[in-house]
């Protein structure tokens, strides 16, 4: 059979059409992957539903996750060393009670990580989660049944985790540190907003090795929800500390230092009104509400639930409905991004000004290599909640 060249022409032109139309279709399917400027890693497949409450990032290809699973019954310490590609369960623990209260991960370097839970203490791992050891606290009457009351951590660049811990038996907050990576701690200084009253809750957050912030609080006014707070200061590691301001607020959830001048508050208010953040710029004086929730259109459930930041000004807070928001100028004023997912986001972590990481509810775990923006006006894909 002789085939004319009109006929092979035609078949020719049919085939690098079909090709054509396929790179095309492929090229739009990358682009929609990436087109809100953030790309997802995937989880093994019993963990695809899980809730990803924290992450802990040493490279771009070494990830520590912690899963719970759809239960909520005991959470799984996930590894990758390949980006994403694979991953290994070093370890399942019940990680204490009191599910809604915030749970982290973090690396503090090489092998060495520490997972801290407001009740359940802390505890840490020498081989990147293969053996979790629970660490050793003080031996003194702030314990109560063996674990600690509840605590605040603060982990500086340094390496060295701080905590303050209620202890309501001499009415003050624990000031502890610990330079082994959690190993063990020492007390370092009992501090207190107002001698001899019980404390209700304490917050700390370290610049360095040597300047400091805490939030104490000691009862509510009334019945109107809100509570005194203490903020103190120290430059010398807690050895003297003064008390820099008297705010009312409802419950801390956070405290961050940004830098050596400002520093966030995150604000659980208490029924039937807002949770606002607040702001110093005079390292923990002078607080006022910023202005980052007029972001949030049109929901007003919606809330910040994990700030981090950079101690060079940027700072991202993520939370309910996928929301995202980014500030340049370390928490004085806020731009929302585009979210890959209407999912809730538990936790962030920032590598540098380009590379963050998102994690939460329904095994997100979403990556951006360019701050979270992207060439794209809009992005295409999201998940459905």
């Amino acid at each position: 059979m002789t085939i004319s060249n009109h006929e092979y022409s035609e078949d020719f032109t049919l085939t690098l059409s079909a090709f054509i139309l396929s790179l095309l279709i492929l090229c739009i399917s990358i682009v929609s992957s990436y087109a809100d400027g953030w790309a997802r890693i995937s989880l093994p497949e019993q963990y695809q539903y899980s809730r990803i409450q924290s992450i802990a990032v040493r490279s771009p290809d070494s990830i520590m996750v912690m899963a719970f699973l759809p239960e909520d019954s005991a959470s799984c310490i996930l590894l990758t060393s390949d980006a994403g590609v694979s991953w290994t369960c070093t370890n399942t623990c019940w990680c204490g009670g009191y599910l809604n209260w915030a749970r982290q991960v973090r690396h503090v370097s090489g092998d060495n990580y520490v997972y801290y839970h407001p009740i359940g203490g802390c505890m840490y791992t020498t081989n990147s989660g293969n053996e979790w050891i629970h660490s050793d606290g003080p031996d003194d009457d702030c314990i109560h049944e063996g674990v600690h009351n509840p605590a605040s951590y603060s982990l500086t660049k340094y390496g060295q985790l701080w905590r303050i811990v209620d202890c309501e038996v001499r009415g003050g907050g624990s000031i502890q540190l610990s330079t082994d990576y959690g190993r063990s701690w020492e007390e370092v200084n009992q501090v207190s907003y107002i001698p001899d009253e019980i404390p209700n809750e304490s917050l700390i957050s370290m610049l360095d090795e040597q300047r400091g912030l805490a939030a104490v609080s000691v009862a509510g006014i009334g019945n109107t929800g809100f509570k005194s707070y203490g903020i103190l200061s120290t430059t010398n590691g807690w050895k003297d500390y003064q008390v820099v301001d008297t705010i009312q607020f409802g419950n801390i959830y956070q405290l961050l230092i940004v830098n050596d001048s400002n520093a966030l508050l995150y604000v659980l208010g208490p029924p039937n009104t807002a949770t606002k953040s607040y702001l110093t710029t005079s390292f923990g004086t002078d607080w006022r509400p910023i202005n980052e929730y007029h972001l949030i259109e049109g929901d007003s459930l919606s809330r910040i639930l994990q700030y981090e930041c950079l101690q060079d000004s940027l700072c991202i807070g993520v939370g309910t409905n996928g929301i995202i928001l980014q500030s340049l100028d370390a928490g004085a004023s806020w731009y929302q991004l585009i979210s890959p997912t209407q999912f809730k986001l538990n936790d962030v972590a920032i590598m540098n000004k380009q590379t963050v990481y998102i994690v939460g509810d329904s095994g997100t775990i979403y990556y951006t290599t360019t701050g979270g923006v992207s060439d794209v006006n809009e992005a295409t894909t999201h998940d459905n909640p």
